[in-house]
């Protein structure tokens, strides 16, 4: 009987590891919904983003749109390393309007929300959105001068 239950906690233990290890990282509490991401900069040709505090805004790669409901993506060298940003703002995600970038931040034209793209995304305090901007996973690799977003 005692190793009835041994062999059952096992099994139960092994189950639970396995959802543990096959969740992914799709960010499900975040207001912006998921949308898939897998692309990889030339930074060659991108050389604005070779200075720390520079950003640019992709709307489009390979002829396909980026971010939620194809709004873009912002693209900031953040000084050791980069960061990647959903140009859609988590209040107003499903509004045609992407956001506009100016001056270190994105500010959206519905809401009236500003964040912090330098940083972190997260919205500056007199903002109406309350979430940061939906970020994405970057890599990037010194030899090659490519930066691969992906999510």
């Amino acid at each position: 009987m005692l190793k009835m239950t041994k062999i059952s906690f096992a099994i139960i233990l092994s189950i639970i590891l396995s959802f543990l290890a096959c969740s992914s990282d799709t960010n499900n509490a975040h207001p912006v919904p998921f949308r898939h991401i897998n692309i990889t900069l030339e930074l060659d040709f991108y050389s604005e983003l070779n200075v720390q505090g520079n950003y640019i805004y992709i709307n489009e790669y390979a002829g396909s749109g980026l971010g939620y409901a194809n709004h873009g993506i912002i693209v900031v060298n953040v000084g050791g390393g980069f960061k990647c940003f959903d140009a859609s703002c988590p209040l107003d995600f499903n509004e045609e309007q992407a956001l506009e970038t100016e001056e270190g931040f994105a500010h959206c034209s519905i809401c009236d929300s500003k964040f912090n793209i330098l940083d972190s995304g997260y919205p500056f305090n007199d903002s109406a959105a309350r979430h940061k901007l939906k970020e994405y996973k970057t890599a990037y690799n010194k030899t090659t001068n490519r930066l691969r977003i992906f999510n």
